[in-house]
């Protein structure tokens, strides 16, 4: 059973219309009147979360057409979590936040990879 709420509305303010007027001829001040239409309206939201929020239960073996319901899939996707895995390429891509003074630091961090002569290590291996 589906809840259409515009219909629902309409329906409800088509009623109060014809309440409204027969409440003041009857003597009730506008405050009451009021008063009354929204526990009437409180009433129809109700039912729509009550409708809305409610799964029904296949009473036979084949549950084929209840995982078919847009009400099942709906609770489907609010319990289900995705949780994703990104795999990074440095070992300072978890802080989240690049700024220049970081990548700087970051920077120096990194293994470089120097062929020069002024290298320490390449003065030892040309010996």
């Amino acid at each position: 059973m589906s809840f259409n709420n515009g219909n629902e509305r309409r329906k409800l303010n088509a009623k109060w219309e014809h309440l409204r007027v027969q409440y003041r001829e009857a003597g009730m001040s506008e405050d009451a009147i009021q008063a009354m239409y929204e526990f009437d309206l409180g009433v129809l939201n109700s039912e729509r979360a009550y409708i809305t929020n409610t799964l029904t239960v296949s009473d036979t073996t084949d549950d084929s057409t209840a995982t078919e319901t847009s009400d099942f899939k709906q609770y489907e996707k609010a319990i289900t979590v995705t949780d994703t895995y990104h795999e990074t390429k440095t070992r300072f891509a978890w802080v989240g936040f690049r700024c220049p003074a970081w990548a700087a630091f970051e920077a120096r961090l990194r293994p470089r990879k120097n062929t020069s002569p002024r290298h320490p290590g390449a003065a030892l291996k040309q010996r």
